[in-house]
């Protein structure tokens, strides 16, 4: 096992396969090892082996208990892992790929999330997957009362308060069964509106702690859920070689299709992380909306307003949306503190 450099590792819930090449890029270990013996396995390599992993459930954990044992653990993207498997694909396989594409030069690699990230980015999808629900449950709520010939304004405030004032109760077109549902299902809309406040309460919180987030919501059309975003996906943004790269990584740049020395420019790629891109993009088109409105004159809303006559509302947001990242970027690598060693969790945040 003297020779091995890098070692390949194929994740599941019960049993782990390895393979391992030397500096040639032969294979001289090929291994199945138990959840519970598997760290036990790892110490036995060679001090300086690398170990490669795909981006999966679990694979940070993984990564951050290998790296407490002296060794270099990275992430390689399932994507990329995939054109290197062999016919006749099993788990040993799998472990060969991954490690045939950590030899190559051009694999981008995932960065390992610390444990604050990981409770960051926790936080934040619960809070998603209830406004999600939210909006779902309103729209069912509409929707009956639609069929009943009441309609109401689009806004979620309008329909809080015409169930907080229960004026289906006085309305004859609403029978008793109809009462009833809505009745429930308003009291169901309640909780989760109270859910979604706390969780937003708690990220707040989270983000007066949080130096690089203060920075971070300095920059105009950055708030505080964006900006913990940016700290829960990217932390300190070191995988990237500048700005332009951050914002690859969240598909604001075009798409090219060039051949014969002819390039051709397309849309956006909508690559990447999806999630910082909704969120830096709505709040570019707010930016963009108060500059042209106000007809503000300093540097900033000038370009914006020269921009947004040139180009359109949703070319400028995209626009902004870019500024934005690479501006993050400096902060992020910039940053010489991203938590509050004093700060307390939440232990009842999502109940």
């Amino acid at each position: 096992m003297e020779n091995i450099t890098a070692v390949g590792i194929d994740l599941s819930k019960n049993v782990m396969h390895l393979h391992g090449i030397n500096h040639t890029g032969r294979g001289i270990l090929r291994k199945k090892v138990l959840r519970a013996r598997f760290l036990e396995e790892l110490v036995k390599l060679p001090a300086g082996t690398k170990l490669f992993m795909e981006a999966c459930s679990g694979a940070h954990y993984w990564c951050n208990q290998i790296e407490k044992l002296g060794y270099q653990a990275r992430q390689i993207d399932g994507r990329a892992v995939r054109r290197y498997v062999k016919s006749q694909k099993n788990d040993f396989r799998d472990a060969e790929a991954i490690a045939e594409a950590s030899t190559r030069e051009h694999i981008n690699f995932v960065t390992t999330k610390s444990v604050e990230q990981l409770e960051l980015q926790a936080i934040q999808r619960v809070r998603e997957r209830l406004i999600k629900n939210r909006t779902a449950l309103s729209n069912e709520i509409r929707g009956f009362l639609t069929e009943l010939g009441i309609v109401l304004p689009k806004s979620i405030s309008q329909l809080a308060h015409y169930l907080q004032r229960r004026a289906y109760l006085e309305d004859e077109r609403v029978t008793a069964t109809f009462s009833a549902i809505i009745s429930e299902l308003s009291e169901e809309l309640n909780e989760l509106n109270t859910r979604v406040s706390r969780i937003e309460s708690s990220l707040n919180e989270r983000a007066k702690a949080m130096p690089v987030v203060k920075r971070l919501q300095s920059v105009p059309g950055i708030g505080p859920i964006t900006a913990i975003s940016l700290v829960a996906a990217f932390g300190n943004a070191a995988q990237f070689k500048n700005g332009r790269h951050l914002a690859a990584a969240c598909g604001l740049v075009t798409r090219q299709h060039s051949t014969g020395g002819k390039t051709s420019l397309g849309s956006i790629t909508k690559r990447g992380n999806s999630h910082i891109r909704c969120l830096v993009i709505h709040g570019a088109r707010n930016l963009a909306r108060y500059a042209t409105a106000k007809k503000k004159c300093d540097k900033q809303s000038l370009w914006i307003r020269k921009l947004h006559a040139a180009k359109g509302t949703n070319l400028t947001a995209v626009a902004v949306a870019n500024k934005n990242v690479r501006i993050a970027f400096h902060i992020l690598r910039n940053a010489d503190t991203w938590f509050d060693a004093d700060r307390a969790h939440d232990s009842d945040l999502i109940q």
